[in-house]
């Protein structure tokens, strides 16, 4: 695993990153500035890799343990 932490751990500490972006999102869309800023959206789509890659992690693990 990742870091050494556990499978819930790091869900957890994914879920608080993309609670972040969302509302990070929600700033963005009422603020509408232009230019977007690029980084902020590199910043987002690894935020959300990371979600991808953790989701994956459990559903195998949970997968194996009911075999």
């Amino acid at each position: 695993m990742n870091g050494g932490t556990s499978i819930e751990e790091g869900l957890a500490r994914v879920l608080a990153k993309l609670r972040t972006l969302r509302d990070s999102c929600l700033g963005i869309f009422r603020s509408q500035r232009y230019p977007p800023d690029f980084t902020w959206f590199e910043g987002a789509a690894a935020i959300c890799q990371e979600a991808v890659d953790r989701i994956k992690e459990a559903l195998h693990v949970l997968d194996k343990s009911r075999k």
